[in-house]
């Protein structure tokens, strides 16, 4: 059973993406029914490393599950309804074995990579560190390389694991010049 102040804190997550991502696509009324808009098939590696997102250490210290539109019981995207204007939310959810005291005892990050064939090219990173609150740590996701994404990563002690969900805002329109990492 969780407390109040949880159900906020998930209140203000969802807020503050939803408020991003209008801000970032605009407002408008382009509906379902209006638009040939499909749903996103993008799949982006993620991991933690150890360092922080200004010094990672490029061997990832944990694999995560790749971000990428969430799908329903069959394993399918199901189509975009309602309101399209606002860029898509990718998702990630995992469960590493690692103690989250342990990956706040030195620096580590969440790492999101442009893709499977393109590992060196970072889109987002969050260096993890804040308050725990109910076993809860929520940290943002900067976009890196000009890539336009960005989000949010929750990190729940689960005893000797850590559960780890990623929510990264797609760019309103396709990034065209990240770069790979030096």
């Amino acid at each position: 059973m969780h407390s109040q102040p949880l159900k906020s804190i998930r209140a203000l997550t969802v807020g503050v993406l939803l408020a991003g991502s209008m801000l970032a696509g605009g407002i408008g009324a382009v509906t379902a029914q209006d638009s040939t808009t499909t749903a996103p098939t993008e799949s982006h590696l993620a991991h933690i490393h150890k360092g922080t997102c200004a010094n990672l250490d490029p061997a990832p210290q944990q694999n995560l599950n790749n971000v990428e539109p969430r799908k329903d019981d069959d394993g399918n995207i199901p189509d975009p309804q309602g309101i399209l204007t606002s860029p898509q939310v990718l998702y990630s959810e995992t469960e590493v074995d690692m103690k989250l005291d342990d990956m706040l005892t030195e620096a580590h990050a969440v790492n999101v990579h442009l893709s499977a064939e393109q590992p060196d090219v970072y889109i987002a990173c969050g260096d993890i560190g804040g308050s725990v609150i109910d076993d809860d740590l929520f940290i943002g996701l900067e976009p890196l390389n000009d890539s336009g994404y960005f989000g949010v990563a929750k990190l729940h002690k689960d005893g000797d694991k850590t559960h780890v969900e990623i929510y990264l805002v797609m760019p309103s329109q396709q990034p065209n010049n990240a770069t790979p990492v030096a």
